[in-house]
């Protein structure tokens, strides 16, 4: 499997989505849902079932 980050990228990756993430699971109803897309720049989606459509 390729490397897709560095370490120093990954770490701030790893800050940038533990805020929303800790948040959901404070004052969420589950199931959560984390969403990582990386196309032209990378974005992070953090949902819930009250928030998902369906």
């Amino acid at each position: 499997m390729p490397k897709l980050a560095d370490e120093e990228t990954a770490y701030s990756a790893e800050l940038i989505v533990s805020e929303p993430v800790g948040n959901a699971v404070r004052y969420r109803a589950p199931p959560l849902q984390l969403r990582l897309i990386h196309e032209r720049m990378p974005t992070c989606e953090v949902s819930d079932a009250a928030t998902r459509s369906g």
